[in-house]
């Protein structure tokens, strides 16, 4: 989602990079000189006022506005073993999410078309991606995958050195300085030894022009989104998105999705907001898009919190992107400027 110019009025601006492990990158040895494969990529990335998705799940709009990740996909298949490798050394954060979607655009391939893998992380991904090399290997003949494929060349060998590889910018957050800036949990690392870091608890501004009677319930983290914390998915780097939605799920789609993970889904209907929260339900949230005045998914929220407690007043809660945990009173209570719309299916068990 993006906010509309008229929220930044009044507001000092101040971009905060908010950055997850080692900013690194891949090195290639060779005899006598030391090439970096990754020369030439810039990591500034200039996010206006008009494209700062602060509270986006949808890994798609954090490459969109991205100048890094252009650059990346500009060095062609050489880069794919060594993306493949780094994906081996990092937990399933946006950050790990990024390189996969770079990977598949590099090779020119839809990993879930190919493979019918469904992933939903980069770990899920990162298996998809072997299941498709097995097939390369098996359909040699087959020009339409080899051509995708990495060549013989390209595979990782003992003058390469892979080092862990970060979007730093990626990151990179338009917000108010009167939004708290994110902060790094000492005591709670991933398992690579990375330490988590806590959502970004925006200021009373941007809170009332996201949604009504809104409420700050907690931090959480930023290496997982919206639809984990809906599904109660919030351990180390778990951003999801399954790869079938692509940037703008519709709710067919996403009704799909939950049906096959053995929930029982219908239209939202306000009468039954009570029964709604007995069944611990999740609401998913969409908006009309113009051209085809049908409803495209992006953002979902739970009924209750992760550990089942009740939110008493409050008709839902979930997790604003990058941003921390909210409740609000109503269960479209989103400003229309938030980008986040209104209720389009209910799922429960």
């Amino acid at each position: 989602m993006k906010f509309n110019k008229k929220m930044i009025i009044g507001c000092v601006v101040t971009a905060v990079c908010v950055s997850v492990g080692v900013s690194s990158i891949t090195r290639i040895k060779a005899a006598t000189t030391e090439k970096t494969l990754f020369d030439g990529i810039s990591t500034n990335m200039d996010y206006s006022q008009e494209n700062a998705d602060v509270m986006s799940s949808n890994p798609y709009d954090y490459i969109k506005y991205s100048e890094e990740y252009k650059n990346l996909i500009t060095l062609g298949k050489e880069a794919l073993p060594q993306l493949k490798n780094i994906l081996e050394t990092q937990d399933g954060d946006l950050n790990s999410y990024m390189i996969a979607l770079a990977m598949e655009e590099i090779a020119g391939v839809n990993i879930y078309e190919e493979t019918n893998v469904d992933w939903s992380t980069s770990k899920e991904f990162l298996n998809a991606w072997n299941v498709y090399e097995k097939k390369i290997t098996v359909n040699q003949d087959d020009t339409r995958i080899k051509k995708s494929a990495p060549t013989k060349n390209n595979t990782v060998n003992e003058d390469i050195v892979v080092l862990p590889y970060r979007f730093s910018n990626f990151y990179k957050r338009i917000i108010c300085r009167d939004c708290e800036k994110a902060r790094f949990d000492e005591n709670f690392k991933d398992s690579f030894g990375n330490k988590r870091q806590y959502g970004i608890k925006f200021c009373n501004y941007h809170i009332n022009n996201t949604a009504l009677e809104a409420e700050f319930v907690d931090y959480g983290y930023t290496d997982y989104n919206c639809l984990a914390y809906a599904l109660g998915e919030t351990g180390p780097c778990n951003w999801m998105w399954p790869s079938s939605w692509s940037d703008k799920p519709s709710v067919e789609c996403v009704n799909d999705y939950f049906v096959g993970e053995g929930y029982t889904t219908e239209a939202y209907s306000e009468e039954k907001q009570d029964i709604y929260k007995e069944k611990k339900a999740i609401y998913v949230y969409g908006v009309k898009e113009k051209e085809s005045n049908e409803y495209y998914v992006v953002h979902f929220a739970r009924t209750d919190l992760i550990d089942g407690s009740d939110i008493g007043e409050y008709a839902q809660v979930s997790k604003w992107g990058m941003g921390g945990i909210y409740k609000i009173k109503n269960v479209n209570g989103y400003v229309e400027k938030s980008g986040y719309g209104e209720c389009v299916l209910v799922c429960y068990k």
